[in-house]
């Protein structure tokens, strides 16, 4: 709901006075995300894929299946027990494409969901840790084999066609038309040629300053999941010679990246899903986070929910949509009330007095909104420093002016 002119009768003139400027300010996701629901698995949840209503979980010894329909209650529609333990599940039509650790490639039918079957399997020399599929073959993450290529057009009977031996140990691996994306753990972002499946070469790689777990490809950037150096962003537009454009370092271990718009989503081991803003890849940005009780493994995004794949909590998913900052609290409502200090889903002038009384207070939680000195487009815009200052108040003013999309 846009602000009413009206307010902007006395607002107008008091930014004037303190030298402040209105400026239009684009909603960001909620600082702190909000849980919508979860399902409590009975292993150890790694990681999943989602796809329409239905969400795909590797979990310890299971591959289950689950209705997300309604993702604040996730249900359960069917599962199949693997010979080993999923790390990473590809679906494309009714079939899904299993990464099932020392028990290699396992192919399952999901054409009825509460009923899936196996079709075939494919046992590697090492590890699969991670799977992609393009083009009736399957690129498999292969441990400290690198990355072994399966012919699986004929899903019951997959065959070898070449294995692609690197220095390290491949983890994930993505495919965007002839290249194959590897991260290869000790040795970085592998780029490797695979025209040709069965005669794949290296066409050139990135050395990460920390082990490389996952990689993200979305046009001409690669984003690389670098356990205690965060995330690397990646120019791969000559894949001969890539060439790092940003990083953020995240507060632990970034095990896995997930891209969508303008944002990534990354589970940091051990601690939280953080949701970077890459609008600008050279400078990548915090704009949310959600704790999670146990170590977050994995995440997918489908809509404005994520999905995280939290560990022995099982399935978490949590609003990620825009929301309003200017929306601080109830209108009408009192220290005191239940409603003081809740959104209503509108901006009013209640909420500018609610910021301007944590602002006198100096009250951290509320009125540090950005970074003193930093402009639109700095890094440091929308990002709190620790400091209360006339900054913070001409960001927040920003926001009520320019009210909820």
């Amino acid at each position: 709901m846009r602000v009413k002119r009206s307010r902007l009768g006395f607002i107008v003139p008091a930014c004037a006075a303190l030298g402040l400027h209105a400026m239009v300010a684009e909603a960001q996701p909620c600082a702190t995300l909000d849980p919508l629901g979860s399902y409590d698995t009975p292993g150890l949840c790694a990681d999943l894929t989602i796809v329409g209503d239905l969400a795909y979980v590797a979990d310890l010894d299971l591959v289950l299946i689950l209705d997300v329909s309604d993702p604040g209650n996730p249900v359960l529609v069917g599962s199949y027990d693997t010979p080993h333990g999923p790390e990473e599940i590809k679906v494309i039509g009714d079939i899904a494409y299993v990464a099932d650790h020392d028990s290699g490639l396992q192919i399952l039918d999901v054409s009825d969901p509460s009923n899936p079957s196996h079709l075939g399997s494919y046992d590697t020399p090492a590890d699969v840790e991670g799977v992609d599929v393009e083009g009736g073959v399957a690129y498999l993450a292969d441990y400290f084999e690198g990355m072994t290529i399966v012919d699986v057009s004929d899903p019951t009977n997959p065959t070898h066609l070449a294995t692609f031996d690197t220095a390290s140990s491949g983890f994930g691996v993505r495919v965007v038309g002839d290249l194959a994306y590897l991260a290869d753990f000790g040795d970085g972002l592998r780029i490797i040629d695979v025209s040709d499946p069965a005669n794949p070469s290296l066409v050139g790689f990135y050395l990460t300053p920390d082990q490389a777990f996952d990689v993200e490809v979305v046009g001409d950037l690669a984003y690389v999941a670098c356990d205690g150096a965060g995330v690397h962003i990646v120019d791969v537009s000559d894949p001969g010679s890539p060439v790092l454009v940003g990083a953020y370092d995240t507060t632990w271990f970034a095990r896995d990246v997930e891209v969508a718009g303008t944002r990534a989503y990354v589970a940091d081991f051990q601690s939280s899903m953080l949701v970077l803003d890459v609008s600008d890849p050279s400078n990548p940005a915090l704009i949310g986070s959600y704790t999670t009780p146990d170590t977050p493994f994995g995440v997918a995004v489908a809509g404005d929910t994520a999905y995280i794949a939290a560990g022995e909590t099982g399935v978490l998913t949590v609003d990620v949509s825009e929301c309003c900052q200017a929306d601080l609290t109830t209108q009408g409502a009192g220290a005191g009330d239940p409603g003081y200090g809740v959104p209503d889903g509108a901006v009013s002038a209640a909420d500018l007095q609610y910021f301007v009384n944590a602002y006198v207070a100096g009250d951290l939680a509320v009125a540090d909104v950005t970074t003193q000195g930093a402009s639109v487009g700095d890094p440091g815009y929308g990002a709190p420093d620790g400091l209360v200052s006339a900054a913070d108040l001409q960001y927040y003013v920003n926001l009520w002016v320019a009210g909820c999309p």
